[in-house]
Formats: C-alpha cells, structure tokens, sequence
C-alpha cells in the first residue's frame, strides 16, 4: 500500500522532502501558506555557502560529502548549474572557531586546506584589509549554492514522480485520528500516514509546535554595487567568511547577478515575536553595523 506523506512549507527543507520521499514511490502532498516562489523563507533567495571542513562539528563532514553528490545528481536530472564548487576564502585569529573549528575538520577527515601567507593573502585578496593577526586559508571543497533555483529544481523534480504541491494553503491543525493524521487546510480535511513539518521560523505559529520551541530571529542581507567588475567569481573575488575578534563572523559572496555583492552576519540576530514582524529598527542598526564594517575591511565596498 502507498505511503501518503503530508509536508507542511516548501521551502528547500520540504521541497527536497517531497523530492525524496517522491522518488521513493510515496504519495506526497505539500502545502505551502504562499506561493512557492515568495520571498519570506529562510531558504529564499540567490545564493547560500556551502562548506565541506564544517567548523561547527567534524561530524558534520560526511554528511556535506553525501549532500555535495545529492547536489550533483540533482543537477544532471534537472539541467540546471546548483553548486558552484569555487572555494570559499576564510580569515580569522588562529583560535577563532572558524579557523580552529574548519582545520580539526579537515584533519579528522583529510580535507584539504590551502593555507596562505600574508603577503599570498594581500596579493591574491587585495580588497581585503585584514588584522595583522589574523591567519587565512582557501577550503576548496566549499562555495555556494544557488539557492532559489535549487528548490526549483526539487518542486520540479517532485511534481515529476507525482508529488502534489498546494499553494495558498496555510494548514491549521493536524489531529492524529487513530493510526493516520488529519490535515484541515482551507476547509478541507484530508487523512495521511505521515507528516513532515518543515515550515522554518513559522513553526511557533502553529498550535502542535507553538513558540516556547521555536524563536525566530531576523537576520539582514545587504548588496552593495561599487561598479568594480573585479568583484565577480570570474575575477578570483571568492565567497568570504571572516571571524573578528570579538566572535562575530560575517561572510559574503561575489557578484552572480544584478544585485551586486551580497553580506550577511552569521552571528547576532533580532528577536522577533513572529515571523511577519519586519523589524525595520534591527534592520537599520544592521546597516549601519556592516558599513562601518565595511570601512575597515573591505573599503573597496
């Protein structure tokens, strides 16, 4: 008998959910509150870094080798380029996390590492003004992803073993109802065998979760054009990540698109008493935190 799976968000969580659990012969419904396309997701947007040597846990690595060849296999079914393998630039204090975390995964797992000296590093990376103790390294079993065309790629690929996606379609409530769970979305209720939740920081909307589990936080992106055409992967400008000495790690991509060279901040984050609260304050001040950042390390930005 046909497994009937239910995942709630299609995101890239529950759209590689679907495509998995499609593939394998399941009878799998998505129910997105949006549009699949709509841009309130953790997993929107162009780009993501990907990381082999992960400075968070050696145990991570086999798990990155085994999602770098899903990648790979992703690519050949749908056609499409996902994971740009170009290396990732990394700079940090010796005993940084980043830097101390990324060269113990390595070494558990004989990933290789390019260490750079100082003066490889202010040749190679000029538009960097780095801290005189700080220590850099290429990984090159890292990059990014492209993001929005990846989960693309697994809505297709899932619709395409038979997997059903059903926009605008918040669920409201999910009752186990003997041995199966009953899904009550825009009026309608349907019975399934399993149930896959992958709704990111909405989780602590829905009554099953609620907030004491899941607290959301905002985290900024910015993109900044400075009209230099050097500041593109063709031209060596690498993703970044760059730990201070204080802790807080901020990282960044080349320019892939329109928009110009894309930053972020791994660490920090706004609180936030629900998803749709837009925190136009916290966005601000995290404007202000990476210009003045800027200043001192990328003054080309």
């Amino acid at each position: 008998m046909t497994m009937k799976v239910a995942i709630i968000g299609a995101g890239v969580m529950g759209a590689s959910a679907a495509y998995a659990l499609a593939r394998r012969g399941a009878d799998v419904t998505v129910f997105e509150q949006f549009t699949a396309d709509h841009d309130r997701g953790s997993s929107h947007g162009a780009t993501r870094l990907f990381r082999t040597a992960y400075f968070e846990h050696p145990d991570y690595v086999p798990l990155l080798k085994r999602a770098a060849a899903g990648w790979r296999d992703l690519e050949k079914t749908s056609g499409e380029t996902l994971l740009e393998m170009c290396g990732l630039f990394m700079a940090g204090r010796a005993d940084a996390n980043i830097m101390a975390g990324t060269r113990l995964a390595a070494k558990d797992h004989g990933l290789s590492l390019h260490n750079l000296s100082g003066a490889e590093a202010k040749k190679r990376f000029f538009w960097f003004d780095l801290a005189p103790d700080m220590e850099t390294l290429i990984e090159p079993d890292a990059g990014f992803l492209y993001a929005d065309r990846a989960r693309a790629a697994f809505i297709k690929g899932a619709k395409a073993h038979g997997a059903t996606l059903r926009e605008n379609c918040p669920v409201t409530e999910w009752p186990e109802m003997n041995a199966q769970i009953e899904i009550a979305a825009n009026g309608e209720k349907i019975r399934f065998d399993r149930l896959v939740v992958t709704t990111g920081a909405f989780a602590g909307g829905l009554e099953n979760i609620g907030r004491q589990y899941v607290k959301p936080l905002r985290k900024t992106l910015l993109w900044t054009s400075p009209g230099d055409k050097q500041l593109t992967l063709d031209n060596g400008f690498l993703p970044f990540a760059i730990e201070e000495a204080d802790g807080r790690f901020r990282y960044g991509f080349p320019a892939v698109d329109g928009d110009g060279v894309k930053l972020g901040e791994h660490t920090g984050g706004a609180p936030l008493a629900n998803p749709e609260d837009a925190a136009p304050e916290a966005a601000e001040q995290a404007r202000r935190d990476m210009e003045a950042y800027l200043h001192r390390r990328l003054p080309g930005l």
